[in-house]
């Protein structure tokens, strides 16, 4: 919910942080599950979505907490609380999506690894008060 409360970033917002984009079929639907084409955009830490026609994105999936696996040319992605599956046209465009997707989510974990080892190591900011009386 709070994802989609967030403004979500344009077509023209996303062009200069896209690693590869193109359209795929996503499943969706709340009663029949049907695969509904939309356009595609992976950044290094987020896998947007677009309906057909729209600028805005109608929403995404982070990779840092997702599980990707592959199951004939389907791409399924587990977040903690939704599996998205997203139907893709031939084995050369599994290949294709299923190697960035890999390396977009190695590369967000390894950046997440070395900021949480950087704020560790940080030394901290707090001032402790001064001990009066005593000499150093």
């Amino acid at each position: 919910k709070a994802q989609r409360e967030a403004r979500l970033p344009t077509r023209e917002e996303l062009k200069h942080k896209t690693r590869i984009s193109g359209e795929l079929r996503k499943e969706g639907g709340k009663v029949v599950h049907v695969f509904q084409k939309r356009w595609f955009v992976l950044t290094n830490t987020q896998l947007f979505w677009f309906e057909s026609g729209k600028d805005t994105a109608a929403n995404f999936v982070g990779l840092l907490e997702s599980e990707v696996r592959r199951k004939g040319l389907l791409l399924i992605i587990t977040t903690p609380k939704k599996m998205y599956k997203i139907k893709v046209q031939g084995e050369k465009e599994m290949d294709r999506w299923y190697s960035h997707i890999i390396a977009a989510k190695q590369e967000a974990v390894e950046e997440e690894e070395k900021s949480s080892s950087f704020r560790r190591r940080a030394p901290s900011l707090s001032v402790r008060p001064a001990l009066r009386g005593r000499s150093p």
